[in-house]
C-alpha cells in the first residue's frame, strides 16, 4: 500500500455524534510549523532587542548627564585656576615691592613668564569637541602654575636667604650707642688730654659719671677682658661678619670671656680707670682687622646696613 503524504485527523463533539475528519498534507503542516517557530522565535527577538534598546538607552542618558557633569566640574576647575593665578601675580607683585624697598634686582615680566614655559601641546582622548577644548585649557593652566610656582619658590627663597642674611648681619654690626653721656672725644686727631701732644684718637669718648651702664653694641662673643694701663678695665667683643667692638675705662665688668651677649645687654659700668682724666667710656669699632670711625655705628638702623656679596 503507497506511503500517504497527508495526515488524516478525526474528532467528535460526543459519542452519539457522527466524527468529523479532515486530512492535511504533511508539507502544509510542516510549513505550519516553521511559520509558528519564525513567529515565536520573532516575538522573542523583538522582547531582547526592545530590552537590550532600553538598557542602552539608560547607560546613553547616564553617559550625557556624566558628560553634562564633567563640562561642569572641567569648567569650575578652570575658574579656580584662574582665581589661583591672580593670587600668584598679587604675590609677585608683594615680592617686587620687597624687592624695590632691599634695592634688589627686580625680575622683568618677561623673565618671569619664560620661566614658566609655554604651553603644551596635549592630546586628549575626549571625542567631544567641547570637552576636548576644556580638557586642553586646564592641562595647559595646570602646567603654567606648576612652572610658574618652581620659578617663584626659587626667587622668593633667594629674597629670603637674603633678608635673612641681612637680620643677621644687623644683629652683628654695632648699630646703638655704648652708653649714655655726652661726647668728649671723636675719633681723629686731636691734643691728647693727658699728654698734651697732638695724636690719633682710634675711638669715640663717652663722658658721664661712674657706674653708668655700658651696653654691648651688637650679638657676639665676651672675647677677651681685663686691665691694662693705657685702657685700665676692657672688655672686648668680637661678633659675626669680622666686627670686634672694645670698651675701656671701665668701673665695673659683668661679664666674663666666653659669654654670649646680645645688643642692649649692660656688659659693664663706666669708671675712670687707666689713662683717664674723668669718668668716660672709650669706644672702639674694628672690621677686617682694621679700626674704623665709630661715629656712623652710633645710630645705625636697618635701612643702612648693606649686603655685598
Amino acid at each position: 500500500m503507497p506511503k500517504s503524504n497527508r495526515l488524516h485527523i478525526n474528532f467528535s463533539t460526543n459519542d452519539s455524534a457522527e466524527p468529523m475528519s479532515f486530512a492535511i498534507s504533511k508539507i502544509t503542516l510542516i510549513s505550519l510549523g516553521v511559520v509558528i517557530a519564525l513567529f515565536v522565535f520573532s516575538i522573542v527577538f523583538g522582547i531582547f532587542y526592545i530590552s537590550n534598546k532600553s538598557v542602552d538607552l539608560n547607560k546613553m542618558a547616564i553617559l550625557q548627564n556624566q558628560n553634562r557633569e564633567l563640562r561642569t566640574q572641567l569648567s569650575k576647575i578652570n575658574h579656580n585656576l584662574d582665581s589661583l593665578m591672580i593670587k600668584m601675580d598679587a604675590i609677585d607683585k608683594f615680592e617686587d615691592q620687597i624687592r624695590s624697598k632691599e634695592n634688589l634686582k627686580k625680575i622683568p615680566k618677561d623673565l618671569r613668564s619664560m620661566g614658566t614655559g609655554g604651553y603644551p601641546v596635549i592630546d586628549s582622548l575626549f571625542t567631544s569637541p567641547i570637552l576636548n577644548i576644556q580638557f586642553t585649557q586646564l592641562s595647559q593652566k595646570l602646567n603654567h602654575l606648576d612652572n610658574k610656582i618652581k620659578f617663584d619658590l626659587k626667587s622668593h627663597k633667594k629674597v629670603l636667604s637674603f633678608l635673612n642674611l641681612k637680620s643677621e648681619l644687623l644683629r652683628a654690626t654695632p648699630c646703638i650707642y655704648p652708653a649714655f653721656g655726652r661726647i668728649s672725644s671723636w675719633y681723629g686727631w686731636r691734643i691728647n688730654p693727658v699728654t698734651k701732644k697732638r695724636a690719633f684718637h682710634h675711638g669715640v669718648d663717652i663722658g658721664s659719671k661712674i657706674g653708668t651702664p655700658v651696653y654691648a653694641t651688637a650679638d657676639g662673643i665676651v672675647a677677651e677682658t681685663g686691665r691694662l694701663k693705657l685702657f685700665g678695665k676692657f672688655v672686648t667683643l668680637k661678633h659675626k661678619f669680622s666686627y670686634k667692638t672694645k670698651y675701656a675705662h671701665l668701673h665695673k665688668i659683668i661679664v666674663q670671656k666666653g659669654d654670649h651677649v646680645v645688643r642692649g645687654q649692660i656688659i659693664a659700668f663706666m669708671g675712670n680707670t687707666g689713662r683717664s682724666t674723668g669718668a668716660h667710656l672709650h669706644y672702639e669699632v674694628w672690621k677686617h682687622g682694621r679700626i674704623k670711625n665709630p661715629k656712623p655705628y652710633l645710630n645705625k638702623s636697618y635701612d643702612n646696613i648693606v649686603v655685598r656679596k
